[in-house]
């Protein structure tokens, strides 16, 4: 009989010590895929936010407050482009909410399709539920959900994040709810299975649980790997907005929405800022005599070597439209903008692109306009490309394939 109970014993101890084992190893290996599942999401998100933030007018969180603004263009451009990033970033909701006045929290577009049950109109009051979320947005905090939410719209991901104007005032919040069912159900077998095949394997030896671990880690792997794919996909798409479509320099979208904010920075340092306004010479007549197509090739060629000619990080060039570039040069003083004026206009020339019935050379050349002065954060994007526009029309004036230069700072 004390035999039977010491085996006995033994035998309900060393099952204490396989199922310990097992637990142990279940806990730490499920708490560690949740956590980089929950870190896939959270990088989701972020990329999502920020091409929905680059994409929308910031005009419909002014413009759109009752109902009867569905009808307004930006409503219908913002809900198609909402119902767009839906389908590709696969989010169940996607929606932008703004705070009214006296304090409550409306809807604003809501990324569903006016027949689902679930839609909201502009001007309907957010649920209570979410409020707090919103008080921590409106404080310029970005909110992530912590866990994937079982509800009764299905398996959802959760996040809010700040909607900011040109000014980087907060002007509004967009909400996302990624569509999680597949996940969670992966989630869910991935948990049962580990439970149940590391107690047997940690059974057998601890040897065949390893095994088995880190074949799963492979095949998690594989779902990273492609919510990676699907990351870059979207940063991709967010990235191109900014560039044109022909030469693949930076466009005017670009300049519009950094410009702004390049003075400000600029000027709270009490930095230079040169800016130099390009046009082709003739151009209209090189179209006409080589045709449309030799143009567009023309402009690539013409991009390429401006952009060859600014070497530091922090300067870029930009389509402005048409035959026109404006190149941005911050902490550029006079001399350092001449010479590099110098060298844009010799660099053209070098080119030998013929231009025969040009009546400034019988190639293609430049004119330049610079503005140089230390950066005022009064003076708005508008302001530094009109005064650089001023010193183009003296270059064209003065007989074209050459520069002007003018400062600001006594202007």
């Amino acid at each position: 009989m004390m035999k039977k109970n010491i085996e006995w014993k033994i035998a309900a101890t060393a099952l204490l010590i396989v199922a310990t084992l097992s637990f142990s190893i279940y806990f730490i290996f499920y708490n560690q895929y949740y956590g980089m599942v929950i870190e896939g999401l959270k990088n989701d998100a972020v990329v999502v936010h920020e091409y929905a933030e680059a994409a929308i007018r910031k005009e419909s969180f002014l413009e759109l407050n009752t109902k009867e603004d569905e009808e307004k263009d930006v409503y219908q451009e913002t809900h198609a482009l909402l119902d767009k990033i839906k389908r590709i970033a696969n989010v169940a909701f996607l929606y932008t909410v703004k705070k009214t006045e006296d304090g409550r929290y409306i809807y604003v577009v809501d990324g569903l399709s006016p027949d689902d049950e679930d839609f909201s109109h502009i001007g309907d009051e957010v649920e209570e539920d979410f409020i707090p979320f919103l008080n921590r947005v409106y404080k310029d905090e970005t909110v992530f959900g912590n866990n994937i939410l079982n509800t009764e719209w299905g398996a959802l991901y959760v996040a809010y994040f700040p909607f900011h104007d040109a000014d980087g005032n907060i002007v509004g919040a967009i909400n996302l709810e990624f569509d999680c069912n597949n996940l969670y159900y992966t989630l869910n077998r991935t948990m049962y299975a580990t439970l149940l095949a590391t107690f047997i394997v940690s059974i057998i030896a601890v040897v065949f649980s390893y095994v088995f671990i880190r074949n799963v880690i492979k095949s998690s792997k594989k779902i990273f790997e492609r919510m990676e794919k699907e990351k870059v996909k979207l940063k991709e798409k967010a990235q191109k907005i900014y560039y044109d479509a022909l030469t693949g320099i930076y466009n005017r979208r670009y300049l519009d929405e950094n410009l702004d904010r390049l003075i400000k920075s600029l000027s709270r340092a009490d930095g230079i800022l040169s800016i130099m306004m390009i046009d082709i010479d003739r151009f209209k007549t090189y179209n006409d005599t080589y045709g449309h197509v030799e143009g567009d090739n023309c402009l690539n060629i013409i991009a390429k070597a401006l952009s060859e000619c600014i070497t530091r990080k922090s300067d870029f060039v930009v389509r402005y439209g048409g035959e026109e570039f404006v190149v941005v040069l911050p902490n550029t003083d006079e001399n350092g903008a001449r010479l590099i004026a110098e060298k844009l206009l010799e660099n053209i020339r070098n080119l030998e692109i013929p231009n025969v019935n040009c009546d400034v050379l019988p190639k293609i050349t430049l004119s330049v306009g610079c503005v140089t002065g230390k950066a005022d954060h009064t003076r708005s994007c508008k302001d530094y490309i009109r005064m650089a526009d001023e010193a183009l029309y003296a270059s064209k004036q003065g007989g074209r394939n050459r520069y002007t230069q003018i400062s600001c700072d006594n202007i």
